[in-house]
């Protein structure tokens, strides 16, 4: 995805709703009521991902309400479900045998956050704005949070992709890629469904990692350690390899705080379901002497109290112009 899809494969659309009620307009007729939001989110990603491998850009774009908001860090922000469909246009013919797949959808209230996947030959046109078709495949994961509508509409899409990974893939960028997930991983699992339950378990997960940030922010290495399991795994999915162990974690701790000694996390998006945290983030660094803020998705997964995995998302190339766009990521 190029910074504003979202879709999977491999999904069929949930059967509509079979209990009726009473309409008060019509007295003794039947009418099926609304189902609930998290039933209409469901619905509505699960037939936006058949959409989208169908590339019907029309048919995925019906999914969004008329003035949806699309934002991605360092991407130029886009309003209009017309304006995100010509996008969406051609990106398909950009990528013509492009797949889509998701690994998770973590339900929340009005919040859907979806973890996909992204595989496809760039063959037919430019793959980046300013960037030539390359011919070469490209595959790699992102993370989109959608918020609906009473009606189930998207209103709002924020979309987190690292866009090095994209052009180290296609050959545009010196340096080593991460590798391109198999084909064969797409679309032969159903998706993973998460739907928040608001239990005190869920909210103690949220401040036990939200306390985590502030360990960040005060350099608290063995406090922040704490929280990670031995045989943890931190994956930036933007980076070559995930790094294993806690050891090697700390080791990774240890030298972002001597490269950036001065840091602020400021969560503008939290949400809890089993046992899945995922955080919306700004965090805001010195470089060259000027604060520079960087936007990021966090997804943590927890076992035994404790963080088992966790992955990261965020663009690289943010706050670069001469590669990527402006920064329009904004607290929700």
């Amino acid at each position: 995805m190029f910074g504003s899809l979202v879709a999977c494969s491999g999904a069929t659309p949930m059967p509509a709703v079979a209990s009726t009620t009473l309409s008060a307009a019509e007295p003794g007729t039947m009418v099926a009521p609304r189902p609930p939001l998290s039933d209409l989110e469901t619905r509505a990603i699960k037939e936006m991902f058949v959409a989208m491998n169908a590339h019907d850009a029309a048919a995925t774009a019906g999914f969004y309400a008329d003035r949806a908001v699309f934002k991605g860090a360092g991407l130029p922000l886009r309003q209009g479900k017309d304006v995100f469909q010509a996008r969406l246009s051609e990106e398909f013919k950009a990528v013509p045998d492009g797949k889509y797949s998701a690994d998770r959808v973590l339900i929340n209230g009005d919040a859907a956050i979806v973890q996909w996947t992204f595989v496809g030959t760039n063959t037919g046109g430019p793959l980046m704005p300013g960037v030539p078709a390359t011919g070469k495949a490209v595959g790699y994961q992102g993370v989109s949070i959608d918020w609906f509508t009473a009606d189930g509409k998207v209103k709002e899409q924020h979309t987190y992709f690292d866009a090095r990974t994209v052009l180290t893939q296609a050959g545009v960028m010196k340096g080593k890629a991460r590798a391109i997930p198999a084909l064969t991983s797409l679309g032969e699992r159903e998706s993973e469904i998460l739907i928040a339950k608001a239990t005190p378990r869920e909210e103690a997960q949220s401040a036990m990692v939200k306390k985590a940030d502030d360990l960040y922010d005060e350099k608290d290495l063995e406090g922040l350690m704490q929280q990670w399991n031995e045989d943890a795994v931190l994956d930036s999915v933007g980076d070559v390899e995930p790094l294993v162990g806690k050891d090697a974690i700390e080791r990774d701790y240890a030298a972002g705080f001597k490269a950036f000694p001065s840091t602020n996390t400021k969560v503008t998006g939290i949400w809890s379901a089993g046992t899945v945290t995922v955080q919306e983030m700004v965090i805001t660094v010195t470089r060259e002497g000027a604060p520079t803020p960087f936007h990021m998705v966090e997804v943590t997964e927890l076992k035994n109290g404790k963080t088992s995995r966790e992955l990261t998302y965020m663009n690289h190339l943010e706050n670069q112009p001469a590669v990527a766009g402006p920064t329009q990521v904004a607290s929700k």
